[in-house]
C-alpha cells in the first residue's frame, strides 16, 4: 500500500387520486381524430422531388402514432420540425403496441408481422420516390423497425417485392430512443408490463412481452441479424436519464449495442418523456442534432454501388474503432442547470454615446469570439477539480458552439466537423494514449467522409482493382499487425487534414494532464518513472515524472504541429502544470477556477435548499463554501454532502458553520480533504479498507491493456479473498455453484454499494465497473 495510506491507517489503528388520474390520461390512446394505425403524411415539403428526406417516427410499447410525440397541444414532429428542416416528409406510422387495453384484446401479431406491415405502407406512399429515409423510434418501436429492415434487404437481395426491398435500400440512418436493444430488467418493463396487462383483465401479446424479457433469444437473433445488414447506416442510440415512478424503464446498457457506426446519446427525460417537447428546449435540440448528423453523414453514390468496396471501408473503420471510445465522455458528470453557460453567454458593457449617456451593449464571450476568429488554439486551464472536463463537455456538445462556427467570416461557407477526444488516465491505453487519440479522431472523421479511406490509407493498395475482384472475406487477413501503429495513424490523420480543405475540422481535447506515453514505459528508468510529490505548482503537488512531462511535452508539440494546417482548430484543457504553461503560453486562455464562483454559489443555495429546507440563512453557508472553494466544484461537493449528512443528524446551523470552518481548503495532502475522510472511517472498518484500496489501485495498473475494471461484486469476493480465514481451505470448495443473472444480484449490488461507501469514503464509487470517484482520489491514495 502506498505510504500515505499506510500512515493513516496505521495511525488510526493506533490510535393519490390526483396521479391515478394523470395515468389514465396517459393511457388514453386518441388524443385527435389523426391518431390511428397506419401511415400519416404530417407533412410535406418536398412534393415529388428526389431531393430532401422521409422521415418516418414509429411509437413505441402502448403508444400511438400521434400521443407519443406530442405534449399538451403541441406534436412536434409538424409543429416543430417543419420550420427546422429543409425539404423534408414526416410520416408518423401507427400500430397497435398497446399490450393490455381495458376495452379490447390487444393485437396477437408478431415482431415480424408489425414488421411487413411497415414494409407494405411505406412502399405504398413512396411509389416513384427515391429520395432517403430516416426512421425515428420509440421503446418498442425500434425493434419494429429493425425487423422490417432486416426483412427488407433479405427481399432486396433475392429480387422479392422490389417495393419493399427499396426500404432497405433508401434508409441512411436511424434514431433509436429509448430502444431496448438487449431487453428490459425484469423490474423495469417485462414484469410492468405485464402488470399494466392484469389491470385489463385481459389476455396481453405474449410474444411482445416475451420479447422484451432480458436476453430473448428473439432479440439476440435480431441483432446479429440487423448489425450485418446496417453496415451503411448511421445508428444513433438514444438512452433515458430520469426513471419513471416505477423506475428506469430501459437500462443504459439495453438501450445501446456495440457497433463501429453506432453513435451513443441522451436526453434528460424519463422513458415516455423523453419524446415528448412543447418547445425548442434541450432535449428536442438534441433530437434534431441527431437527425441532421445522419443527413449530414449521407454515404456518396459513387460508392455506395460497390459492395466489395464498403465492405473494405467497414473493415478499415472496425480496425479504427474500440470499445471505450466514448466512455470517458459518457462518463462526464452534466452541468449542474447552467452554471457552465457563462462560456458563451455574451457579456454587457457600458459605454458612452455621442450625446453623454450611458449605453449598455453586448459583447461575445472570449470563447465565442475565439470560435469566430482564425486563431488556432483556444486553452481551458484550471486547479485539479475545478470542472474542466464538464466545461469541455458542455461546450462541445452545446449547439451554439456549432453555430458560431457555421456563422463566423473565416469559414466562408464550408463544412464545419466537431470532433471530441476524452483522455482519461484512469481506463485502458486507448482512452489515455496518442494511439487512441487518432483512432477516435480518424474513426469520427471517416465515419461521415468514407469516401477518404481508400485514399487516406493507400500503403497497402487495399483498394487496387485487383484486390477487389471477387470474394473480400481476406481483408482482415491483409489489415497487418502494425497498422495501428503511431506512424501510419499520424500519416493516415495527416491525409486526412489535407483531403479535407473543403472543411473546419475543429477539435475538442480534454484533460492532456491524462495523456500517458504507455508504450515506452521500457524506455525509462525506475527512477524517471516514480513520481515527485515536491512541485511549487499545486498541480505539480499531486505528483509528476520524467515520464509523465515527457509525454506532456510530446503530446504538445503534436498539436503545435497542426498550426500549419489553415482548417484546423483546438480547443484543449489541462491542469496548470509548468510544462503546459511553457508549451501554451501564447494561447488565448481562459482559468476555469476563476469563474466558477457564482455557479458555486447557485449549486451551494439549490442543493442546500433542497436537501436542508428548515436551515436558516443558506446564503451565508453558499457565501462561505464558496469563499474557501478557491473555485473547485469538486471541493464544493464533497463540503456540501458532508453538511448535508452533518444535518441529517441533528447538527445546528452553528455546529454546521464550525465543520465548515474546520475543513481544510485542499483535496490533497497529509492534511487535506482526502485525509480527513479517511480519518472518519470507522476503526474496525480499516483492514477492510486497506484491502478495497490495494485492489483498486491495483487492478488499475493490471488492466490497462484489456481497459476491464472490476464490478463490486467482483471486487468484494476479490477482497475476501479464495481461502476461508484462518484456513488453507479453498472457498470455492465450500460454496455452491449458483449462476445469477446481473439483474438477479441487484439486491446484493445495493448492498455493497453501501458497504463501499462506509470502508472507502466515497473514495471509490459505482457499481459496474467500480472506480475512483476522481482523477485526484487515485492520486492521493499513491503518495
Amino acid at each position: 500500500m502506498p505510504n500515505l495510506c499506510n500512515y493513516f491507517f496505521n495511525k488510526r489503528d493506533q490510535g393519490k387520486k390526483s396521479k391515478r388520474k394523470k395515468r389514465q390520461d396517459e393511457q388514453t390512446s386518441d388524443i385527435e381524430p389523426g391518431d390511428g394505425i397506419g401511415a400519416l403524411e404530417v407533412f410535406d415539403s418536398c412534393g415529388r422531388s428526389a431531393d430532401g428526406v422521409d422521415l418516418v417516427f414509429v411509437h413505441g410499447l402502448r403508444g400511438s402514432r400521434v400521443k407519443t410525440w406530442s405534449k399538451g397541444d403541441v406534436f412536434w414532429p409538424r409543429d416543430l420540425l417543419k420550420d427546422d428542416l429543409e425539404k423534408a416528409r414526416v410520416i408518423a406510422w401507427g400500430y397497435d403496441a398497446d399490450i393490455a387495453k381495458v376495452f379490447s384484446y390487444a393485437s396477437k401479431e408478431s415482431l415480424f408481422g408489425h414488421g411487413e406491415t411497415l414494409l407494405a405502407d411505406l412502399s405504398r406512399i413512396r411509389q416513384g420516390i427515391t429520395r432517403p429515409l430516416i426512421f425515428i423510434c420509440h421503446s418498442l418501436g425500434g425493434l419494429v423497425v429493425k425487423e422490417a429492415l432486416i426483412t427488407s434487404a433479405s427481399y432486396k437481395s433475392h429480387g422479392r417485392h422490389l417495393g419493399r426491398g427499396e426500404v432497405y435500400a433508401s434508409t441512411i440512418g436511424l434514431v433509436f430512443m429509448g430502444t431496448p436493444h438487449r431487453g428490459s430488467s425484469k423490474e423495469s418493463y417485462g414484469d410492468i408490463a405485464a402488470s399494466v396487462a392484469r389491470l385489463s383483465f385481459r389476455q396481453p401479446n405474449k410474444q411482445l412481452l416475451r420479447t422484451l424479457k432480458p436476453d430473448s433469444h428473439i432479440l439476440e437473433k435480431q441483432r446479429d441479424g440487423f448489425t450485418t445488414v446496417s453496415n451503411e447506416m448511421n445508428i444513433i442510440c438514444v438512452r433515458e436519464e430520469l426513471p419513471t415512478p416505477a423506475g428506469m424503464i430501459v437500462p443504459e446498457a439495453s438501450a445501446s449495442y456495440d457497433g463501429f457506426n453506432v453513435t451513443r446519446g441522451s436526453i434528460r427525460a424519463n422513458h415516455m418523456d423523453m419524446v415528448r417537447f412543447s418547445s425548442r428546449d434541450e432535449g428536442y435540440k438534441r433530437t434534431l442534432g441527431y437527425i441532421e448528423s445522419i443527413l449530414g453523414a449521407k454515404t456518396p453514390e459513387v460508392f455506395r454501388g460497390n459492395e466489395v468496396i464498403q465492405s473494405r471501408i467497414d473493415a478499415i473503420l472496425t480496425k479504427l474503432w474500440f470499445p471505450t471510445m466514448d466512455s470517458r465522455e459518457e462518463g462526464i458528470d452534466e452541468a449542474y442547470a447552467d452554471t457552465c453557460s457563462w462560456i458563451l453567454d455574451s457579456r454587457s458593457r457600458n459605454h458612452n454615446s455621442e450625446s453623454g449617456d450611458d449605453e449598455v451593449s453586448t459583447v461575445p464571450s472570449q470563447f465565442s469570439s475565439w470560435l469566430q476568429n482564425n486563431e488556432t488554439y483556444f486553452w481551458v486551464s484550471g486547479k485539479a477539480g475545478c470542472g474542466k472536463s464538464t466545461l469541455m463537455k458542455y461546450v462541445y456538445q452545446d449547439k451554439r458552439t456549432e453555430a458560431a462556427l457555421r456563422n463566423s467570416q473565416w469559414t466562408q461557407g464550408k463544412d464545419v466537423m466537431l470532433i471530441g477526444y476524452f483522455f482519461f488516465e484512469r481506463g485502458n491505453n486507448d482512452q489515455k494514449s496518442r494511439e487512441g487519440m487518432l483512432r477516435s479522431i480518424l474513426h469520427q472523421v471517416l465515419c461521415t467522409r468514407r469516401e477518404l479511406i481508400p485514399i487516406v490509407f493507400p500503403r497497402w493498395r487495399f483498394f487496387e482493382e485487383r484486390r477487389l475482384q471477387g470474394n473480400d472475406s481476406a481483408l482482415k487477413e491483409e489489415i497487418p499487425e502494425d497498422f495501428l501503429d503511431w506512424s501510419i495513424l499520424k500519416s493516415a490523420f495527416m491525409y486526412t487534414l489535407d483531403q479535407l480543405q473543403d472543411s473546419i475540422i475543429c477539435l475538442f481535447l480534454d484533460g492532456l494532464d491524462e495523456y500517458r506515453m504507455v508504450e515506452r514505459t521500457n524506455e525509462y528508468t525506475e527512477e524517471q518513472l516514480d513520481l515527485i510529490y515536491d512541485g511549487g505548482n499545486e498541480d505539480e503537488g499531486w505528483g509528476q515524472s520524467t515520464w509523465i512531462t515527457d509525454g506532456h511535452k510530446e503530446i504538445a508539440d503534436f498539436l503545435h504541429s497542426l498550426k500549419t494546417y489553415g482548417n484546423v482548430k483546438i480547443c484543449l484543457s489541462s491542469r496548470e502544470l509548468n510544462i503546459f504553461e511553457q508549451e501554451f503560453r501564447d494561447f488565448t486562455r481562459i482559468m476555469v477556477h476563476e469563474h466558477t464562483a457564482e455557479p458555486i454559489a447557485r449549486y451551494c443555495r439549490d442543493r442546500l435548499t433542497e436537501k436542508t429546507p428548515d436551515l436558516m440563512e443558506l446564503s451565508e453557508f453558499a457565501s462561505a463554501i464558496t469563499k474557501k472553494s478557491c473555485g473547485v466544484f469538486l471541493w464544493v461537493r464533497l463540503v456540501v454532502d458532508m453538511l448535508v449528512d452533518g444535518y441529517s443528524d441533528g447538527n445546528s446551523k452553528e455546529e454546521l458553520l464550525g465543520t465548515l470552518d474546520r475543513l481544510p481548503e485542499r483535496l490533497g495532502g497529509k492534511n487535506g480533504l482526502y485525509s480527513l475522510m479517511i480519518r472518519n472511517i470507522k476503526h474496525e472498518y480499516l483492514p477492510e479498507s486497506k484491502r478495497l484500496f490495494q485492489l483498486a489501485l491495483r487492478w488499475s495498473e493490471k488492466s490497462n491493456h484489456r481497459g476491464e475494471q472490476p464490478d463490486i461484486i467482483t471486487l468484494f469476493l476479490a477482497e475476501q479473498g479464495h481461502c476461508e480465514k484462518g484456513s488453507d481451505e479453498l472457498r470455492a470448495q465450500r460454496e455452491r455453484h449458483e449462476p445469477k443473472t446481473w439483474d438477479e444480484l441487484q439486491p446484493k449490488c445495493k448492498e455493497l454499494s453501501r458497504r463501499l461507501k462506509s470502508r472507502c469514503a466515497g473514495l471509490l464509487k459505482r457499481i459496474k465497473p467500480v472506480q475512483f470517484m476522481h482523477q485526484t482520489a487515485k492520486q492521493f491514495l499513491l503518495e
